[in-house]
C-alpha cells in the first residue's frame, strides 16, 4: 500500500461504491414517493433499472473487487518468496472484511437463515476494522503521513456512525446518503493521500514532511474535499431526480395514449380526439362499429 497505486485502488473502490449507493437509494426513494409507499433503506441495494433489478449486483461487486484488491496486496507483499510487507497485510485484512460483508449480502439475497440486520452489522464491522488498522498503522511515520491518515480515520468513524444510524432509521433517505457521502470522502481523500505521499509525476515537488505551513495546507485540502464531495452528491441527486421525472413523464404519456379508447357513460366505446391546433379544446365522438 506504500505507493500511489496502493492508495488509488481503495480510493476507486469507495468512489464507485458511493455513486452506486447514491443512485440506487435515491431512485428507490423517488419510486416510493411516486407509488405512495414508505421508503426503506437496505445495506445492499439492487440496481434500479433493467434486468439487474432482482440481481444482487452490490454484493457480487463487493466480493469481486475486494478479492482483486486483496490478491494484489498479498502478491506485492512478497519478496524473495517471503511475505515481508505488514502494511499490505493490514490492507488485505481490510479488503477481506468488506468482501465478507459482500458474502453476507449474497446470502441474504438467497434467503439464508441469518439474523435480522446481519448485513448492517458486518458492514459496520468492516469500517471498524478499517479504523482499527489505520489507528495503529502510523508508528514511526512523519507528521505529514500521520496527519493525512488521521483525517482519513475521522471519516471512517463517520462511516461507522452512519451505518448504525441507518440501521436504526431505515425509512430516512438521509441515512444511506450520509453513508454514501462519507464513503465518497474516503475515496477522494485516498487519491489525495496518494498524490501527497507518492506523487507519480516525475516533476512533482515532494511535500515537506514536518513543515507547519504544509500541514495546514493538508487540513485545508481535506475541508475542500468535504465540500466538493457534498456538492458532487447534491448534483448527482438532482440529476437523478430530473432524469427520473422525464422518464416517468414518458411513461405517463404512453399510458395516456392507451386510454384514448375508453368507455362512455352509455356503455359505448368512445375515442378521445385532441386538436393539433393551438386550442386546448378536446371533444369526444363515438367510435364507429365498436361496442362493449
Amino acid at each position: 500500500m506504500g505507493s500511489f497505486g496502493g492508495h488509488a485502488l481503495p480510493g476507486s473502490f469507495f468512489i464507485v461504491y458511493a455513486f452506486f449507493l447514491t443512485t440506487c437509494a435515491y431512485v428507490k426513494f423517488l419510486q416510493s414517493s411516486k407509488g405512495d409507499t414508505r421508503f426503506k433503506s437496505f445495506a445492499s441495494f439492487y440496481f434500479p433499472y433493467g434486468k439487474l433489478q432482482r440481481f444482487p449486483l452490490e454484493g457480487l461487486l463487493k466480493v469481486l473487487l475486494t478479492t482483486i484488491a486483496l490478491s494484489i496486496e498479498i502478491y506485492t507483499g512478497f519478496n524473495n518468496g517471503k511475505f515481508v510487507a505488514m502494511g499490505n497485510a493490514q490492507h488485505a485484512t481490510m479488503f477481506a472484511y468488506f468482501g465478507f460483508n459482500g458474502v453476507i449480502d449474497l446470502l441474504q439475497h438467497f434467503k439464508a437463515p441469518l439474523p435480522r440486520d446481519t448485513e448492517y452489522v458486518t458492514l459496520a464491522m468492516a469500517f471498524m476494522v478499517e479504523g482499527l488498522l489505520f489507528k495503529f498503522h502510523l508508528h514511526g511515520r512523519s507528521q505529514l503521513d500521520v496527519l493525512v491518515h488521521t483525517l482519513l480515520l475521522y471519516v471512517v468513524y463517520a462511516c461507522i456512525i452512519s451505518v448504525i444510524v441507518e440501521m436504526k432509521y431505515r425509512h430516512s433517505i438521509l441515512s444511506p446518503l450520509a453513508r454514501a457521502y462519507f464513503s465518497l470522502i474516503q475515496g477522494t481523500w485516498f487519491w489525495q493521500v496518494g498524490f501527497i505521499l507518492y506523487n507519480p509525476s516525475p516533476n512533482a515537488v515532494p511535500w515537506k514532511a514536518d513543515d507547519h505551513g504544509e500541514l495546514t495546507l493538508v487540513t485545508l485540502l481535506f475541508a475542500w474535499h468535504a465540500l466538493a464531495d457534498f456538492i458532487i452528491l447534491l448534483v448527482t441527486t438532482v440529476t437523478i431526480h430530473v432524469c427520473c421525472r422525464r422518464r416517468n413523464g414518458i411513461a405517463e404519456n404512453d399510458v395516456g395514449l392507451k386510454r384514448l379508447l375508453h368507455s362512455g357513460s352509455n356503455g359505448q366505446a368512445v375515442v378521445c380526439v385532441q386538436s393539433d391546433s393551438d386550442s386546448d379544446l378536446e371533444f369526444e365522438q363515438p367510435a364507429v362499429g365498436v361496442n362493449r
